[in-house]
């Protein structure tokens, strides 16, 4: 299996977090434009069999990747006392998965990660 990583330059605002299946959507389309329908048509029958062509996942920000859904008991406590507000740190920096995963929640984010600008 081959792994591609993405950016996406947005050229307007989304309504929402930018989801999978929204990303394979376009793929198709754009598939679609590019090669014609035939072609999609053929790439999209591995899909029954079991054999997609392409699994597309949520968008994440830059540098970071989704914190793994482990109870919070795997994690070094917070001093964070407010319960809610340590599960919005929902996205770890790719930078810290060379840390012990006792750690990680320490350096996760909450979802209000700006984009960089250029």
């Amino acid at each position: 299996m081959d792994c591609l990583h993405l950016t996406l330059r947005p050229r307007s605002a989304f309504g929402g977090p930018i989801k999978g299946d929204t990303l394979f959507g376009q793929l198709c389309w754009a598939a679609r434009h590019r090669w014609g329908e035939r072609r999609l048509d053929e790439l999209l029958d591995g899909y029954t069999q079991g054999r997609p062509f392409a699994v597309c996942s949520d968008a994440f920000p830059a540098g970071h990747l989704p914190r793994p859904a482990l109870p919070l008991h795997c994690f070094k406590p917070l001093a964070e006392t407010d319960r809610k507000a340590v599960k919005r740190r929902r996205w770890l920096p790719v930078s810290a998965l060379d840390k012990p995963v006792a750690d990680w929640l320490t350096h996760c984010r909450t979802p209000d990660i700006r984009p960089l600008t250029r």
